[in-house]
This record gives C-alpha cells, sequence and structure tokens, in this order.
C-alpha cells in the first residue's frame, strides 16, 4: 500500500514522501496515528499545492529577508532610502552636563 507521509518517520522517509509500506502497518499504525494519509490521486494533488504554497511562502520571506537587509546596509553606510524620525526635547543644560560625557541623548 502507499501512503504520503505527514511526518518525518527515520525508518520510512521525510513529510511529503510517497512510500509503499505494508497494508497491516498502514491501516493498523500509520492511519490511525495521523503519521500518514492514503496516497490517491486526490491526496497528491493536495501535497503537490501544499508544495507549491510553501514554496511560495519561503520566497516571499526570503525576500523580505533580503529587502530588510539592503536597508539595513544602507542605513550603516550612510544612504538613507527609508524615512528616519527625530524628535526635539527639551532637556535642561544642568541635566545634560551633571549626566556625564559617557551618555548620548
Amino acid at each position: 500500500m502507499q501512503v504520503i507521509l505527514k511526518e518525518n518517520i527515520e525508518t520510512l522517509g521525510h513529510i511529503g514522501d510517497i512510500v509503499k509500506v505494508a497494508p497491516g502497518y498502514a491501516r493498523n499504525y500509520l492511519l490511525p496515528k495521523g503519521l500518514a494519509v492514503e496516497a490517491t490521486a486526490k491526496n497528491a494533488k493536495e501535497l503537490e499545492h501544499v508544495k507549491r504554497q510553501m514554496a511560495y511562502r519561503k520566497d516571499k520571506a526570503l525576500e523580505s529577508a533580503r529587502n530588510l537587509a539592503a536597508r539595513a546596509v544602507s542605513l550603516v553606510m550612510g544612504e538613507t532610502t527609508m524615512p528616519v524620525f527625530s524628535s526635539t526635547v527639551n532637556v535642561p543644560l544642568s541635566i545634560i552636563s551633571s549626566a556625564g560625557a559617557g551618555i548620548i541623548l
């Protein structure tokens, strides 16, 4: 019997693998515990759909991370490509001078 693994199983394979197992093993262990589903045409299509969704999400996250890294590098290098907000704070000079030279406001 062929099944599609929903979990990593050391002796069989990884998530998404289609493996051939004994019918009793599938019926009595893998299917009841939710470790696998029967490999039908419908389940195979669903597996491919899920793989495409995961690949899309991975690509989207990778692109977002690269954009964030590029922004960080440009900020460090002094080339501001995104808005930087600052505010002015009214602090008495006596507080600043008593704080010491090690504190940057």
